[in-house]
């Protein structure tokens, strides 16, 4: 049901640090409970893997397992997504008539965020611990007066590499045949780490394009 090529295309970024989890499936319909349950199913899936790989033979019963509420996995609660315009997605850490990251300001001493609710921009970009910066001079070089400059034309090019690489979507601003809905995230403890701090995050982007589903998540604390 999920294709490696999402997968594949998205270890580059898991390899920078960042924390989504990202699958796709043949289209149901973007609106449809059954997409999402499907994936958060996925996601719960690839933990246990991870679980059994990490400590084999181990007992795991009293480790964190991803569980679904009931009542959404058997449909008697229903989820309502909230369609979104793909730059209401990409979030306001991201100009897309200037192509630019304003996610964060700098000063001599640091970095500090620009927005409390960053949505997909801030969730790949500024994961609790940071992205993994690229082996060049400025990155050797914290908050320098050239830092942010580069610094924010990096993130804009991962941001730009991600829309291509995994979304499919050469260009921010033509993206007319994807269908972005922003679900509620308090149906699964998947959610529970990033209601304690960092955020919680679900996305369904319909490609009518391509056929498919991409589902979107992120929840992580410190």
């Amino acid at each position: 049901m999920v294709t490696a090529d999402v997968v594949d295309a998205y270890e580059p970024f898991r390899a920078m640090h960042a924390v989504l989890d990202i699958a796709r499936l043949p289209i149901l319909s973007a609106a449809s409970q059954e997409t999402v349950v499907k994936g958060m199913r996925i996601f719960a899936e690839r933990h246990e893997e991870t679980l059994a790989a990490l400590q084999p033979g181990r007992d795991l019963s009293g480790h964190f397992h991803i569980s679904i509420d009931p009542a959404v996995a058997s449909g008697e609660r229903v989820l309502t997504g909230e369609v979104i315009p793909f730059s209401e997605f990409l979030g306001p850490g991201y100009d897309m008539d200037r192509d630019e990251i304003l996610l964060f300001s700098y000063s001599k001493g640091g970095r500090s965020s620009l927005f409390v609710d960053e949505e997909f921009a801030g969730a790949l970009l500024d994961p609790p611990y940071g992205l993994r910066h690229p082996s060049v001079p400025w990155a050797a070089e914290p908050f320098s007066p050239a830092y942010g400059v580069h610094e924010a034309a990096w993130m804009r090019d991962v941001l730009r590499a991600f829309c291509r690489e995994v979304l499919a979507v050469e260009d921010p601003k033509h993206t007319a045949h994807l269908e972005v809905r922003r679900w509620p995230t308090d149906w699964s403890n998947y959610f529970a780490a990033g209601h304690e701090w960092w955020g919680a995050f679900f996305w369904t982007i319909e490609d009518t394009k391509n056929g498919w589903v991409t589902v979107i998540a992120a929840s992580s604390t410190d």
